[in-house]
């Protein structure tokens, strides 16, 4: 990672092809959705603009909130997570700050017009893996897989990386 590094230049595999959903989307839909193809994370369209990016936990959150009966409910009827998107000629540095404040871990990153994929959390701690020389990810501290934001070595990490400018 470079000082003023582009968040879609640099980064090793950095955007998963992401799986998309309507508004009028059921939970149980996008739920099941990310299940089957072993994700956390939708894009949400209205008609063809983005409205937001959804998660799994955001999901199961909302549902543990309401009263059972409730109806189907929509994606619509969540939070959209509106504002936790980038485009690509975005530094790295102020992507992580604006993914550290976040409440769902990813960001939708605009390529092109039109275009959208999504970075997370985990495709950031990868590229930092890379960067300081260590592949093998099964033994060490910033593991995607094991690796949460909540976790405040990685938040002292994040705010560093940021404070720098990475």
């Amino acid at each position: 990672m470079q000082t003023g590094q582009l968040i879609g230049h640099g980064l090793s595999n950095p955007f998963k092809a992401p799986l998309c959903v309507d508004l009028e989307c059921k939970l149980d839909d996008a739920l099941a959705l990310m299940k089957e193809h072993e994700i956390h994370h939708l894009l949400v369209f209205d008609h063809n603009e983005l409205a937001g990016l959804i998660s799994d936990r955001c999901i199961y959150e909302h549902l543990m909130a309401i009263r059972p009966g409730k109806g189907d409910i929509c994606v619509k009827d969540i939070d959209l997570h509106r504002n936790q998107r980038v485009k690509d000629e975005t530094e790295v540095g102020a992507a992580l700050a604006i993914l550290r404040e976040a409440p769902v871990k990813a960001l939708a990153v605009e390529r092109e017009k039109g275009q959208w994929h999504i970075v997370t959390e985990g495709d950031f701690l990868a590229h930092l893996q890379d960067y300081l020389g260590q592949p093998d990810l099964s033994d060490t501290l910033v593991s995607p897989a094991k690796a949460s934001m909540s976790n405040p070595l990685v938040q002292s990490l994040m705010k560093m990386l940021s404070d720098l400018g990475i």
